[in-house]
């Protein structure tokens, strides 16, 4: 009970300080590793504890577990301290006990998530992932002999204004992947298969995520969409449309702009001066 109530608390306090919203399919039920970009530091596992329907045990960089009110909150939350080399490279090999701890929780049909990138960051794209996610789940499924039925569930974490109180999140849950899929790969190189596995999940995440090659490049996307959808009468002058419906054209925005940057940097170039 008290996982339950600590989720539905932290919750709340996000949804005091942003506009929480989401989409996609609802967190499957059974044991899930939840997979999220990590935009937003301590905001991002608020934001799925909001969103996600069920309570999630999240890994979190040790240091965290040391402070007054969040550690106790992690501690509260079943979570699960991941040591980095950066903080103390003597604690790392405290990281197989984590791993233990959080394959032991997937094989209790418990959902466990995590944030492949390795650590927050503003970049306006996602980062190469690395493969401790995939590590996870593929070990998680041979230690039940194939047949645990673990889902890796990507969640895309989208803001705007986040560093302003009422600024805007959606989290856009995207279609879970299915680890026994890759038994055979596994079966035959481990680390190959995990290899793959992480492909697919940055996949899968970026579907379900705004990706540019510039900061500056993400208010180009926003005013196209803003045009777009009020020359289409799709939003009134003053609307506020919400996120889940504004992401995709966002997305599609984004993927335009790549082009026109590829096939003709002039007219790239005049576009970004005239937003800027």
């Amino acid at each position: 009970m008290l996982p339950r109530l600590i989720t539905k608390l932290v919750g709340w306090a996000v949804a005091v300080f942003y506009d929480v919203e989401r989409t996609g399919p609802k967190l499957p039920p059974g044991p899930v590793l939840v997979t999220a970009n990590h935009p937003n530091a301590l905001i991002d596992p608020l934001v799925i504890f909001r969103t996600g329907g069920r309570p999630t045990r999240p890994l979190a960089k040790a240091p965290l577990f040391d402070q007054a009110l969040v550690g106790t909150v992690l501690k509260g939350l079943g979570g699960l301290p991941v040591y980095r080399r950066r903080d103390d490279p003597e604690l790392m090999h405290l990281n197989d006990r984590t791993f233990g701890a959080a394959i032991e929780a997937l094989c209790r049909n418990e959902a466990v998530q995590i944030y492949p990138e390795g650590q927050s960051h503003s970049e306006p794209a996602l980062a190469p992932l690395r493969t401790g996610a995939a590590r996870i789940a593929l070990l998680a499924e041979e230690s039940s002999s194939w047949n645990l039925g673990l889902k890796i569930q990507p969640v895309g974490l989208t803001y705007t204004r986040k560093h302003l109180f009422r600024g805007r999140v959606v989290a856009a849950f995207g279609e879970p992947i299915l680890v026994a899929h890759h038994r055979a790969a596994y079966q035959d190189d481990p680390r190959e298969a995990a290899r793959l596995l992480t492909q697919e999940l940055q996949e899968h995440l970026e579907a379900v995520t705004l990706n540019v090659d510039a900061p500056d490049e993400v208010e180009l996307v926003e005013v196209a969409e803003r045009l777009y959808s009020r020359g289409k009468q799709m939003a009134g002058f003053r609307e506020r449309v919400p996120m889940d419906q504004r992401l995709p054209r966002m997305q599609d925005f984004a993927r335009g702009l790549r082009w026109l940057r590829a096939s003709d940097p002039e007219a790239f170039g005049r576009l970004r001066h005239a937003v800027n």
